[in-house]
């Protein structure tokens, strides 16, 4: 008999006054929202503003979800960091690990080809045509691939020119 009383009267107690603890819970929350909007009411540069309007959904958002009593979910980032952070083993337990036998097969090291670029010509030769080859003025930074592709096309006309020349003995200095 007792504990139904007390009971009912915590219930009454509750439906009562409940309502006044979420206030003063969520008036902290409202209170950041008020802020927020009475300094968007300033002048301020447009990352300013923007940066305001951000704190302001937020407030707005973390103040609705007190009032109406609303758990907030967890964002696929933030569980996506507690993955991350269980996945991570302690350093002790790696100092520690136990070494692989030797009779296991071993990594084989990732190896890259080098890139080798060749000049056209050596030595003389080289210097010849470094002073033969004139470069067209829109080579130097093409914007489209046509225009790449005329430089390519240009370039390897001149060598071959170069070359002719070379050949009959007109750039022998």
């Amino acid at each position: 008999m007792k504990t139904t009383i007390l009971t009912w009267l915590l219930l009454s107690f509750t439906f009562l006054y409940g309502d006044a603890f979420a206030q003063d819970k969520c008036q902290a929350e409202l209170n950041k929202l008020e802020n927020i909007k009475s300094q968007q009411r300033q002048g301020n540069s447009l990352k300013k503003s923007n940066s305001l309007r951000k704190q302001e959904e937020r407030s707005r958002k973390k103040w609705w979800q007190c009032k109406n009593n609303v758990r907030p979910h967890k964002t696929k980032r933030s569980l996506k960091k507690n993955r991350q952070v269980a996945k991570k083993a302690p350093l002790t337990k790696i100092k520690n690990a136990k070494p692989t036998s030797p009779n296991k097969q071993k990594l084989k090291p990732i190896t890259y080809h080098a890139l080798t670029i060749t000049a056209p010509f050596t030595g003389e030769r080289q210097q010849q045509w470094l002073r033969y080859y004139k470069m067209p003025e829109q080579c130097y930074r093409p914007k489209t691939t046509q225009v790449f592709a005329y430089c390519a096309e240009n370039k390897q006309a001149q060598q071959r020119e170069f070359e002719q020349l070379n050949d009959v003995g007109e750039l022998a200095n």
